[in-house]
């Protein structure tokens, strides 16, 4: 690795330090819950997100993006 590229990988590493996400994704998380169990869908299973309609998934795009 050259120095260039220690050296950024170094300040995303001191980024992710200084601005930990910690419990910040606990309200997408009840969002995508919420979502889901209305529509009546198992929110563990692995194709949760393919059985919801776009809206939906818009929905909870922007709310990711948002906590992110």
């Amino acid at each position: 690795m050259t120095d260039r590229a220690q050296a950024l990988v170094l300040d995303q590493q001191q980024i992710i330090q200084d601005h930990p996400i910690g419990t910040g994704l606990d309200a997408f998380r009840a969002s995508f819950e919420s979502v889901c169990k209305d529509r009546g869908i198992s929110c563990p299973a692995p194709d949760a997100l393919s059985q919801l309609g776009p809206q939906d998934l818009q929905i909870l795009a922007f709310r990711l993006l948002n906590t992110l």
